[in-house]
């Protein structure tokens, strides 16, 4: 679902950079650089909190520290890897009432 909306803010940003740019400029070249660049700003804005998105849909245990990593740290590449691998990571349910589950050989594997 993020990644339709994503996607439609992409095409109504780039539509919306065309629409200015040929309005503004009778030059195609610096009409598509505005274009270009609105749009890349536009996927910037939408890549770049996706760790932390992914994380709080997620309900990750982590998704605090993985917003602030994100927020702190995002601007580096290294970083926003960082957060992205952390949030797509398993989900560990905890163990409730202090018993942990012993799985048996004839329980179905999911």
């Amino acid at each position: 679902m993020p990644l339709r909306h994503a996607i439609r803010f992409a095409l109504i940003l780039f539509v919306l950079a065309q629409t200015l740019s040929a309005a503004s400029s009778a030059d195609d070249a610096a009409a598509w650089a505005v274009g270009a660049g609105l749009v890349f700003i536009g996927l910037v804005c939408v890549i770049y909190p996706l760790p932390a998105i992914i994380a709080f849909t997620k309900r990750h245990r982590n998704r605090w520290v993985i917003l602030v990593i994100n927020i702190a740290f995002g601007a580096t590449v290294i970083g926003w890897l960082v957060a992205l691998v952390w949030a797509l990571n398993k989900v560990d349910a905890p163990v409730k009432g202090g018993i942990k589950y012993d799985p048996q050989p004839h329980d179905p594997i999911l």
